[in-house]
């Protein structure tokens, strides 16, 4: 094969979701792609179906894939275990080291980062919502040491960070009924109430956009369950 293609083609590279890096770190996001691509493969052979959603994949394999060694695996993995986004236990004979997807969690990172990136939209919208005074002071001598000095509105922070509002089980009803999700209204605030309200480490601000996470999420899994019955 020409040298060019071989370094060009697909294969020769590692892909991995640049927000998720963020958040869990380069060598957990690799993780979890790696990890997402072995579910995928697992429910397509209707290995996952058969083992409660559980699946296999080697060391070996990992690091021919994403190029993480032993060492780098066990360090993410174990990151990942501590976020509760994968569990792993050994099973069968011989032993093999078999993986789960805590889908909830996983949610929930991304929920956080979601959260994230409408933070930091509403801030730069504040801000420039706002002039930048200048000002000088009249003294002549602090004037002279001190030419100007730039100043923002202190209105722009305040604004930006509206504190959260935990909601009712009976708001979270009246929400899911009016989209006609069929969510459970107590088994959503008791998960998140467990969890203090936080998406990962980050604190809540719309538990409206959680409702619809969880509502994407439920759509895809009664789509899989469709698919496995079929």
């Amino acid at each position: 094969m020409n040298l060019a293609v071989e370094l060009l083609s697909n294969t020769g590279y590692i892909m991995y979701n640049k927000a998720l890096a963020r958040v869990l770190g380069v060598n957990e996001a690799i993780m979890v792609g790696e990890l997402c691509a072995r579910y995928q493969y697992a429910f397509d052979s209707g290995f996952l179906v058969e083992h409660d959603g559980w699946f296999c994949v080697s060391r070996d394999d990992i690091e021919c894939d994403t190029g993480l060694t032993a060492k780098q695996q066990r360090s993410a993995l174990q990151a990942l275990i501590d976020r509760n986004v994968i569990e792993s236990k050994r099973m069968g004979v011989p032993s093999r080291l078999f993986y789960h997807l805590n889908v909830h969690e996983l949610n929930a990172v991304f929920d956080e980062i979601e959260t994230t990136r409408c933070d930091k939209r509403s801030q730069l919208a504040v801000t420039k919502g706002h002039d930048i005074h200048i000002y000088k002071k009249n003294n002549k001598k602090e004037s002279d040491a001190h030419a100007s000095k730039f100043v923002t509105t202190e209105s722009a922070s305040a604004n930006t960070y509206g504190s959260f509002k935990k909601p009712s089980v009976e708001e979270i009803a009246s929400y899911c009924a009016d989209r006609k999700n069929g969510i459970d209204a107590s088994a959503f605030y008791d998960y998140h109430e467990a969890r203090g309200w936080m998406l990962g480490k980050v604190r809540m601000k719309d538990w409206r956009a959680a409702v619809r996470t969880w509502e994407r999420r439920n759509c895809t899994e009664k789509k899989e369950r469709r698919t496995v019955l079929e």
